[in-house]
């Protein structure tokens, strides 16, 4: 019985933080704004998260926007990504060698991974901040990059893992 209540309290809180997180079940990366509206010339930011079910070595994503709507300034990795360092490639980046020739005008690419230590479960990846530009609907949303980056991948098999993407929308006054 004990057991049984212990399995069922652990399923509420893995689902609990899945849900905070903003990510679905199984694989998942997502993108949550911290605010649902803004004004034209705000810094705006946005919460970057995965929440995977299988162990992934790593892989990565953009984050598309609309350019005409909002102006990347910046993305800061978290410090409780469980990642090495070495791997993180963030575009653009005029300093990173890794962004040469790669179109980022309308998004920003992510990459990440640990080979020593695969990543699994819920963290927060980092903040991407945005300025406003104009009036209107603004979306943020992550997607696969099958160019670039490859997909994330399994750790226990090596193949490509089904990731979920969820983006987010503000409305700018």
């Amino acid at each position: 019985m004990r057991y049984r209540r212990r399995r069922a309290a652990c399923a509420a809180l893995l689902a609990a933080t899945a849900s905070l997180q903003g990510c679905p079940d199984g694989n998942g990366v997502s993108v949550t704004a911290s605010s649902s509206t803004a004004t034209v010339g705000q810094l705006v930011a946005f919460t970057v998260s995965m929440n995977f079910s299988d162990a992934t070595l790593g892989g990565g994503f953009r984050i598309g926007y609309d350019p005409t709507r909002l102006r990347f300034l910046s993305f800061s990795w978290d410090n409780g990504l469980a990642d090495d360092p070495f791997f993180r490639v963030v575009c653009p980046n005029p300093e990173e060698f890794r962004c040469n020739g790669i179109d980022t005008s309308n998004n920003v690419l992510l990459v990440y991974g640990n080979f020593n230590a695969p990543l699994q479960h819920s963290y927060i990846v980092g903040s991407i901040i945005f300025q406003t530009l104009q009036t209107g609907s603004a979306s943020v949303s992550p997607v696969g990059d099958p160019d670039y980056t490859g997909p994330f991948v399994s750790s226990d098999t090596f193949d490509p893992l089904a990731v979920s993407y969820s983006g987010s929308t503000i409305r700018v006054n």
